[in-house]
């Protein structure tokens, strides 16, 4: 606690601090709460889409293809 009883402020920043927790050892800031979330949804959505990857079902090309290789290319 600060000299002013209150857990939510600190006297050592001029800002204040939101504490999430009623416990000031498990508390967080703000910006280390958003960090963890970005952080988290990061991970989320590379997860996401690496499944999506194993499981979309591509389709082999149905077009055949003929290109034309000249003799010059293979050494007798």
């Amino acid at each position: 606690m600060t000299a002013s009883g209150d857990p939510l402020f600190s006297r050592e920043s001029k800002h204040a601090t939101v504490l999430f927790s009623s416990n000031p050892e498990f508390a967080v800031s703000p910006m280390r709460r958003a960090s963890l979330i970005l952080v988290v949804l990061l991970f989320g959505l590379v997860g996401a889409g690496a499944l999506f990857l194993t499981t979309w079902d591509i389709p082999a090309p149905s077009a055949p293809v003929e290109k034309v290789i000249s003799n010059e290319r293979f050494p007798r």
